[in-house]
């Protein structure tokens, strides 16, 4: 350690003087000079740390950057690594809105946690430690003040978890353990929902925020991976900006489909396609761009970790935990939206998943000389119907929960073979295959034809084969495959493809995980894929197309 180390200790927010400049002190002052600059920069040092209001200090670039996306959004999201300063953010900008309002008008927060003492030891001690000190003394008063509730004790954070300051702002600390319907009837003019934000909670506090053109901050480390609220944020996610990790190999990909460079991580997206919520800003605070972290502590000790960590830990960014099973599906699976099959070169086929209380799903594509595949529609399509499955609120949900579209429309046979004529009428369809068990299962009618669904269809003129009744795992190992390519041999490609007005099942291939077995909500759409990759249909020419087609389909 160099003598200016060991008499001005390096600070992140305060300077060391140069060695010119201690050159200059020490000819024109001599120690006594240099012992006042000892003086005053240690003053300086504990203004920084026990008067924070009054002698702020920001993380730069960062705190900027971050500024000026809240400036322009409603919602952002700060995923950040360990130590990368993104709860002292929003919780600084928090006391300076009830501190400072905007045009004197007494603010409202909600300081949300996950559990009541994670609040008082987390939020309501940053709370205090950044008050300006005379309201600090205030808070430690046991006298009381009109119109103020301001008391505060280590340990115990504010009385009733709640500090109403001397200017009538008022900031109110919440858990996650408690019912989110306590705060249905309020508004705020900011939230600050600390680390794991369940899902409920996000829709139901997004809406208290329109009365008073409110905000919310959430700052969270997603250790454990995806979470349904953070998958809810997430999906559809475009990158604004992105930097080379030097943590990462040049070569890194951290999601097959990801829309930055190879070696780089996002630092900035923005999501404009969530459902009932106005565009999110994502900001990812990179734990390098802390000061305070101890950084190269941080680099040496996860030199040798697993990518997946590196990736949580020190960039905030976490792929799903619980692992999809078609992690290799992304944007290179899904064709033009002016792709159209050729009845000459493609022959047709359909896969269907009847139930008896919801919707059947049903899937219609073609199938070419190289046998690769195609999906071209779906039904229920989500334009019309809504969605298949949504993010569900119970973190245990993997798959999701039933959407609207699951809903039965409450038809008959006639009606959907009525719906297949409509679908088919620019591509006939060779190949029909429906789930084994539901549609060779007997079945209470008063539609005349048969007691099975098959034997009901096939009165009507539409006639189906029982779908292959392989193991599940066989059948997600064979969309694998279809999926499966290598960019690195000249003309390998993948042998399933789907259109993009399929959103359904394009939503199922990101989001479906198995691990809600039977009732997974996203496992119809991957059932008819399943069924269809495992039948293996093939190309069968013009001839047999139109000998087919005139048997009465």
């Amino acid at each position: 350690m160099t003598q200016r180390d060991q008499l001005f200790p390096p600070h992140p927010c305060v300077p060391q003087p140069t060695e010119a400049e201690l050159l200059a002190a020490f000819q024109y002052g001599g120690e006594k000079l240099l012992a006042e600059m000892v003086e005053a920069r240690n003053r300086d040092i504990a203004n920084f740390e026990q008067r924070p209001f009054e002698y702020p200090f920001r993380i730069e670039p960062m705190w900027s950057e971050a500024d000026a996306l809240s400036a322009e959004r409603r919602v952002m999201v700060l995923f950040g690594g360990n130590r990368s300063s993104k709860t002292r953010y929003c919780i600084e900008k928090a006391v300076r809105l009830a501190v400072t309002p905007p045009n004197g008008k007494p603010q409202k927060i909600l300081l949300l946690m996950t559990t009541d003492k994670r609040s008082k030891v987390v939020h309501q001690e940053l709370v205090f430690k950044l008050l300006p000190k005379e309201w600090q003394l205030i808070a430690r008063s046991t006298s009381r003040r009109k119109n103020t509730k301001l008391s505060f004790k280590e340990g115990d954070g504010f009385t009733d978890n709640l500090a109403i300051l001397p200017n009538g702002s008022r900031i109110e600390f919440g858990f996650y353990t408690a019912d989110v319907k306590q705060y249905e009837g309020d508004e705020y003019d900011l939230i600050v929902a600390d680390e794991d934000f369940p899902l409920a909670w996000l829709k139901t506090l997004l809406v208290r925020l329109y009365t008073r053109r409110g905000k919310l901050l959430w700052p969270f480390t997603p250790i454990n991976g995806i979470t349904p609220a953070v998958a809810h944020v997430t999906r559809g996610a475009k990158t604004i900006r992105s930097a080379r990790a030097e943590m990462l190999p040049q070569t890194h990909r951290a999601a097959e489909d990801q829309d930055w460079p190879a070696g780089h991580m996002p630092i900035v997206q923005v999501n404009k396609s969530i459902p009932g919520a106005p565009p999110v800003a994502i900001m990812y605070f990179w734990s390098a761009g802390n000061p305070f972290a101890n950084y190269p502590d941080m680099k040496r000790d996860f030199a040798s970790a697993p990518t997946v960590e590196i990736e949580r830990r020190l960039y905030g960014y976490c792929r799903d935990a619980v692992g999809t099973v078609f992690g290799k599906f992304g944007s290179r699976h899904i064709l033009a939206p002016d792709w159209k099959p050729d009845p000459k070169a493609h022959t047709g086929w359909q896969v269907m998943d009847p139930a008896s209380r919801r919707n059947p799903f049903i899937l219609w594509g073609v199938v070419d000389a190289q046998d690769r595949l195609y999906v071209t529609h779906e039904w229920p399509d989500r334009p019309t119907y809504g969605e298949w499955a949504v993010t569900s609120d119970d973190p245990k949900l993997f798959d999701g929960q039933p959407g609207p579209a699951t809903v039965s429309v409450q038809w008959g046979v006639p009606r959907f073979v009525q719906l297949f004529a409509d679908m088919e009428k620019e591509q006939p369809v060779f190949f029909r295959y429906i789930d084994p068990r539901f549609g060779n299962a007997e079945q209470s009618t008063t539609e005349a034809g048969g007691s099975t669904l098959r034997e009901r269809y096939s009165a009507a003129g539409v006639f189906f084969e029982p779908a292959p009744g392989k193991a599940i795992d066989l059948g997600e190992r064979e969309i694998i495959d279809l999926f499966d390519y290598n960019d690195d041999i000249v003309g390998q490609e993948p042998a399933l493809y789907i259109h993009p007005r399929c959103q359904q099942l394009i939503d199922a291939l990101r989001n479906y995980t198995g691990r809600d077995g039977e009732k997974g909500a996203h496992k119809d759409p991957i059932d008819c894929l399943r069924y269809i990759a495992l039948a293996k249909p093939c190309h069968v020419g013009n001839a047999a197309a139109a000998e087919v087609n005139g048997g009465g389909w």
